[in-house]
């Protein structure tokens, strides 16, 4: 699922975007949720969710500037997409500084909204499909995981957000949340086969009544209400590999 927050000040405006994003999610088929801020000068951006992959944001926010605004995003959200809106093209060179990834005029047209959701969409999708980075317990280390050589993920502690990323090689500990790595990880090959397990369809051997097996013998959970789908998409993923 991919998390839009909106930052503008115009009501009309802002429920126009809403309702032209909902139009291309339900046309694309594309799992969606918008998030509209109001009230953006007590902002904190330093705790913006995880989940957050694009920000639609107006230049001109009452006696505000959205670029000044978008620099301190940059600060703290490195890998967030921005997408700024205006009433005045010329104001694009001025938004050079940010690096935004693309710039809409007012009102916005949908099929430039589509063009441009299309774009940060298979860019986002790549990223995803790529690796993931972590931060590794204890010591906070960054380690990349390669997404071709994941096997499961397992929630060891809800209340330390505790995962175990289990390799092909080896078995990393990091702190998360599970339900991020679910949206990260929204992609036919991966499926979450219990309330603690994210498991790499390529790797299962074999789908028991309430267990998994791995290729290399690891058992992980499966919860009996998750067996049917999970059988019907092992199906459909080896018969398209």
């Amino acid at each position: 699922m991919l998390l839009i927050r909106i930052i503008e000040d115009n009501k009309n405006d802002y429920q126009n975007l809403k309702t032209q994003l909902l139009k291309y999610a339900f046309s694309h088929d594309v799992e969606l949720k918008t998030e509209v801020i109001h009230d953006y000068q007590h902002l904190n951006l330093r705790t913006a969710p995880e989940d957050v992959a694009v920000y639609f944001m107006d230049i001109q926010l009452g006696a505000s500037n959205g670029i000044e605004l978008a620099k301190e995003l940059r600060q703290y959200q490195q890998n967030t997409k921005i997408v700024f809106v205006s009433a005045f093209p010329e104001y694009v060179f001025d938004t050079f500084v940010v690096h935004p990834e693309y710039f809409l005029r007012k009102p916005i047209d949908y099929t430039e909204l589509e063009k441009v959701m299309l774009a940060l969409t298979a860019e986002l999708t790549a990223n995803n499909e790529e690796e993931l980075t972590v931060k590794a317990v204890p010591d906070n280390s960054v380690q990349v995981i390669k997404l071709q050589r994941l096997k499961a993920i397992k929630l060891l502690d809800s209340d330390k957000r505790l995962l175990q990323f289990i390799t092909t090689d080896q078995e990393i500990l990091a702190r998360g949340r599970l339900d991020h790595f679910k949206n990260v990880l929204n992609d036919l090959a991966f499926y979450q086969s219990y309330r603690n397990t994210i498991v790499n369809l390529s790797f299962i051997q074999k789908i028991d009544h309430d267990e998994i097996e791995l290729d290399s013998g690891e058992r992980l959970p499966l919860a009996a209400t998750k067996r049917s789908e999970l059988l019907k998409k092992f199906i459909v993923f080896r018969g398209q590999n």
